[in-house]
């Protein structure tokens, strides 16, 4: 009901509607002036299997298909002006590419789905990697630097070289952030 009443609220307006019924019986609904015109024009409607927008010449302004499986509740089946010409031209145009639109997202909505889904899949297995080499990554440092920083701390012999001397060093609190040059860095002396 709310598909015909968007319907038949579209530009131009219809003054009566042409309603053809399941029996195959036509009846035609004038559209009233009040503000539930729509409503109950469309309510008026109710049954028929084909409407047809009118306007006050007789003209027939639009088409609406109400057959169909029940999962499509109807369709605009044709828009035709006798005599308006370039906006209903435009209007058609506008509904024909937007079908094709429509088409070609469905057309290719499995593929956009699986593509997501590998994507997502990707990140998730990354993710798990990255995790599983942190974790690797700490327990070998926390196996060097345990035994080096016992070790500082008892003030036991170098066991550990080079990495000894900068964990001793933390330690200490002796590694403090690199000074700037004394000169500027472009060459030139002040």
């Amino acid at each position: 009901m709310s598909t015909i009443r968007a319907w038949l609220q579209r530009e131009p307006h219809p003054s009566r509607i042409r309603c053809t019924l399941a029996s195959g019986d036509e009846k035609t609904v004038r559209i009233g002036d009040s503000r539930s015109r729509w409503r109950d024009a469309a309510a008026a409607c109710s049954g028929a299997v084909r409407l047809e927008a009118v306007n006050e010449s007789g003209e027939t302004l639009r088409v609406f298909d109400t057959e169909g499986d029940e999962s499509t509740p109807g369709r605009a089946i044709a828009r035709t002006t006798a005599g308006g010409g370039g906006e209903s031209s435009l209007a058609e145009l506008g509904r024909i590419l937007a079908e094709a639109s429509d088409a070609s997202a469905a057309r290719h909505a499995d593929a956009y789905r699986l593509a997501y889904e590998q994507q997502a899949l990707l990140v998730s297995v990354l993710s798990q990697r990255l995790q599983a080499l942190e974790r690797a990554w700490h327990r070998l440092l926390m196996s060097e630097t345990s035994p080096a920083a016992d070790a500082a701390e008892n003030g036991g012999p170098d066991v550990g070289g080079m990495q000894m001397q900068m964990v001793q060093a933390l330690l200490a609190g002796a590694l403090a952030p690199p000074t700037p040059p004394a000169t500027p860095t472009n060459g030139k002396a002040s």
